[in-house]
């Protein structure tokens, strides 16, 4: 294997064989990582920004370092901002040279996102490090992250010669990075070019020459001088109220990072609908909101994968064209995807095993998604061992700030350093909450007329095989309020599969569920009165909510949230305030 280059800049990632000794040298040991880490606090958490993730090197170099020095209880955020990422095989042909790195290699190709503008989450439980990758230009990623409120601990300036990529070493970049250090922050880099050290030096970094790497002569080390405090972590003990998926995924996601969870449910069971599909409900434009459907299904379909492996089926997904909007914006979504693991277009030769579809048939199949068994679902993310479920309703709260935060319940009184509602609806009645609405649902369940059908099918409604071979039809979506089945919701379902298959199914059982929603379709998250809010998922509940989840667990923890600024700003819970 020769030395990788980048075609747009005609400049080597790193010279061969010399690529992982320069990492260590120039970021590992420049930033002086491994003395850090030994003086980090229990419990605290410290974050990495890079410029340039390139092969992916300096990421799993530092991966490799965090496994052998890592404290327990501490915490690895790594961010590394990327225009032009690498697809798994060049990584893979990249880095060939280093069987030292092997099993971080394999660990990255696992999770490694496919190659679509903007921000990407991966989660290393096992190493406790977050991995965000973000795919776009410099300057859009850095503003972003200041959405986050978050600072940085060490930034590895990485990109390519500030000759050849010169937007990525501008006085901007640098006023940026300076905004996200605190007074403790480090930097390093190869490069000792005279517009790298004048910006270092106009945006509140000290700097250095040091012995450069093997033949070069120098290399650059700086301290921020910021007067910004590193703010200190903690782990909390954090109320969840309510215990439907969007607080189950929320509950869950908290006790993996150390927090004490406390969920309140009124009921045993808050979620009448047995099983919800992994709809891919996406959009072409770029708008908040369509960049917030797409980072929501592109970490539900693997956070289900990784959490819920006895209530996920990962069955794919197969949406028909011709019916209602959704096809059409797919047509023009797959116009634009340099990336086609994300769907791919379908006909009947493709599904021969179905026959009852229509012998025109054209459609999308999302092979990473499938349907999950709620149920089953919200059981195992409750059951880990930092989470213990309460079936009290909460009647009200109060919060004196910053000391403590208080729940009433009809039986006793609790104590918590932090309150999130993800109760629905309900959350109207114990705080001033505007811009929520309820809506009624009702799926049916039908005779199966062996259909043979392992996957979700959607069109103007949608047919799914769920809990051993039983089929469930749906939704409807209206104002009503009651909790009775409706044989004229039953019919409507019935009609609208017919639509799609001119299959004449008859109703065996039926499910009544209700929704909260707001009139943007997007919910309301994040902080308001004290309290956290995780509200308003309507119909995209089972897609949205582990996404949310981490979101909500970022802003808690005060690390680098996985979305842009303009997509948290639009999930503001007190937009619809007047």
């Amino acid at each position: 294997m020769g030395e990788p280059v980048s075609q747009v800049f005609n400049d080597r990632y790193f010279y061969k064989n010399e690529g992982l000794e320069e990492s260590s040298y120039v970021y590992l040991i420049g930033n002086k990582l491994k003395d850090r880490w030994g003086q980090l606090n229990e419990n605290e958490i410290f974050s990495i920004g890079e410029l340039g993730f390139g092969t992916g090197l300096n990421f799993l170099n530092t991966l490799k370092l965090w496994k052998e020095n890592k404290k327990a209880g501490t915490k690895l955020n790594y961010v590394s901002i990327e225009k032009f990422p690498l697809t798994k095989e060049d990584i893979k042909k990249s880095l060939s040279n280093y069987p030292s790195l092997k099993n971080e290699i394999d660990l990255l190709i696992l999770k490694y996102p496919k190659l679509i503008r903007g921000f990407h989450r991966i989660n290393f439980e096992k190493e406790d490090i977050s991995l965000t990758l973000i795919f776009q230009d410099i300057d859009q990623s850095l503003y972003d992250l200041e959405g986050s409120m978050s600072l940085f601990d060490a930034w590895f300036l990485d990109g390519f010669s500030p000759k050849e990529n010169n937007e990525m070493w501008t006085d901007d970049v640098f006023k940026n990075i300076a905004k996200l250090s605190h007074s403790e922050t480090t930097a390093s880099s190869f490069s000792v070019a005279s517009n790298v050290k004048d910006s270092l030096k106009r945006n509140n970094f000290n700097f250095f020459r040091s012995d450069g790497f093997k033949n070069k002569r120098h290399m650059l080390e700086a301290v921020s001088t910021n007067s910004i405090k590193k703010l200190s972590n903690k782990k909390k003990e954090i109320a969840v109220i309510g215990a439907g998926i969007s607080g189950a995924c929320l509950a869950n996601s908290l006790a993996k990072r150390g927090h004490k969870i406390t969920v309140f449910e009124k009921e045993e069971s808050s979620n009448n609908i047995p099983c919800f599909v992994g709809h891919p409900n996406l959009s072409h434009a770029n708008t908040p909101y369509s960049r917030y459907l797409l980072q929501s299904f592109l970490f539900s379909t693997n956070y289900y994968l990784r959490n819920c492996n006895s209530s996920w089926n990962r069955t794919g997904v197969l949406v028909l064209e011709g019916f209602g909007s959704l096809s059409e914006r797919l047509r023009k979504i797959s116009k634009t995807l340099k990336d086609k693991e994300l769907f791919r277009e379908v006909d009947n030769n493709s599904f021969p095993e179905l026959d009852f579809l229509k012998k025109d048939l054209k459609g999308f199949f999302f092979s990473d998604s499938g349907w999950l068994h709620t149920e089953k679902a919200i059981k195992q993310l409750l059951s880990h061992k930092n989470i213990r479920l309460i079936n009290e309703e909460v009647l009200s709260l109060i919060s004196n700030e910053p000391k403590f935060k208080k729940i009433a319940t009809f039986k006793n009184e609790y104590i918590f350093d932090e309150i999130c509602l993800c109760n629905s609806y309900d959350a109207k009645k114990i705080l001033g909450i505007q811009g929520v609405n309820k809506k009624r649902g009702q799926v049916t369940e039908v005779s199966n007329l062996d259909l043979n059908l392992n996957q979700p099918i959607c069109g103007k409604g949608y047919i799914t095989p769920f809990d051993n071979s039983r089929l469930l039809i749906g939704s409807t979506y209206s104002e009503g309020q009651s909790e009775e089945i409706i044989e004229e919701d039953n019919k409507e379902n019935l009609e609208l599969i017919k639509e799609m298959f001119n299959l004449n199914l008859s109703a065996v059982n039926s499910y009544v569920g209700f929704r909260s929603t707001t009139k943007d379709h997007l919910p309301l998250l994040g902080e308001k009165e004290g309290f956290y809010l995780n509200l308003g998922h309507g119909s995209k509940g089972s897609i949205s909510s582990p996404f949310c989840a981490e979101i909500l667990c970022d802003v808690i923890d005060g690390c680098p949230i996985p979305t842009d600024k303009e997509v948290f700003l639009s999930l503001d819970p007190d937009r619809f305030n007047s």
